[in-house]
């Protein structure tokens, strides 16, 4: 036997515990940490207006890096979860329980009440100043409704009947018949032949935002000309001029009434007729 002999063994495989050569960690979390953490960083992104443009570069890039790895799940969630993919998916199920508007920026008036001519919803006003992010929420979402109403016919419990555009609206008033302020407040109207029932006070309620007295036949104006007409069966078509006018221009507010309900779907202005707010609603309002 060998003095101070020594068996050594081979030192254990620590995994590359050299400080000067260390392990690769592994993502153990099959890349779903990675979409996570890319998923915030998009939504804060999509929150600060212009930056909102830097989104996609991000996005795509990581996207292209966990396809590359094949951690498809987490490409996956990492599509649905992003501002652009929500915004279009939100505008199904608004649809499905027609609770759905078109969004847009900018002022309202009086076009803003009408509903959309294919679609056939309302607006929703984003406010009179661009953020700069719209292109992440309103556009995915109008072109995700718009294509839904094509496929599908305008949306549950909207009009679906005949939609005269505002020139085609004063183009068949030209054969518009007279009718009073006294057969409007009545929610009674003989167009020719036909007789149309209107909503209980939609009558009454078109007049008092036009500030008529219910007394008098509505024209005062010289130039006025009063009157209704029936639009393809299902559409009558109202002309409600102002009684009271300060110059030679007359103004009128043009009104779409669904035959079959007997309210109003849809308005024009005719002049210097202008409104801020929605004359009458087409849904009844709850008491």
């Amino acid at each position: 036997m060998e003095p101070f002999a020594q068996d050594l063994n081979e030192p254990a495989d620590d995994g590359g515990s050299n400080l000067l050569h260390p392990a690769l960690t592994e993502d153990r979390s099959r890349g779903y940490r990675t979409a996570i953490i890319t998923i915030i960083a998009c939504w804060v992104l999509a929150a600060l207006g212009p930056l909102s443009l830097i989104f996609p570069l991000v996005a795509v890039a990581v996207l292209l890096q966990l396809i590359s790895q094949r951690k498809l799940w987490a490409a996956f969630l990492l599509t649905i979860a992003t501002p652009l993919f929500v915004s279009a998916v939100w505008a199904v199920p608004d649809y499905a329980r027609g609770t759905a508007k078109m969004r847009t920026m900018g002022p309202i008036s009086l076009n803003y009440y009408n509903p959309h001519p294919q679609v056939r919803c309302g607006y929703l006003s984003g406010g009179c100043f661009s953020t700069g992010n719209e292109w992440l929420t309103i556009v995915p979402y109008n072109f995700m409704l718009t294509g839904i109403a094509t496929m599908f016919g305008p949306m549950p419990g909207t009009y679906a009947g005949a939609y005269p555009d505002e020139n085609q609206a004063k183009s068949a008033l030209q054969h518009a018949i007279s009718l009073s302020s006294k057969e409007l407040a009545e929610d009674v109207l003989k167009v020719g032949d036909a007789t149309v029932q209107l909503d209980q006070g939609v009558g009454s309620q078109l007049l008092k935002e036009m500030f008529y007295d219910h007394d008098r036949f509505y024209g005062w104006h010289p130039k006025a000309k009063n009157g209704a007409v029936l639009y393809k069966e299902d559409c009558v078509i109202l002309r409600i001029p102002q009684p009271y006018s300060d110059t030679s221009e007359t103004s009128a507010l043009i009104v779409l009434v669904d035959r079959e309900k007997g309210r109003p779907f849809a308005y024009y202005a005719e002049g210097r007729c202008y409104f801020s707010h929605h004359p009458v609603p087409y849904q009844r309002q709850a008491l």
